[in-house]
C-alpha cells in the first residue's frame, strides 16, 4: 500500500469514525510497552 493510500484511509476514519480512530491511537502505547 502507497503512503498516500494510508494517508486517505486515515483521513476517512478521522472524518467518519473519530471515536474508532481514538480507540486505535489509545492502543498504540500499549502496544509499545
Amino acid at each position: 500500500m502507497s503512503h498516500d493510500a494510508q494517508a486517505v484511509e486515515d483521513h476517512i476514519r478521522e472524518t467518519e469514525r473519530p471515536r474508532v480512530r481514538a480507540l486505535v491511537a489509545a492502543d498504540v502505547p500499549a502496544a509499545k510497552l
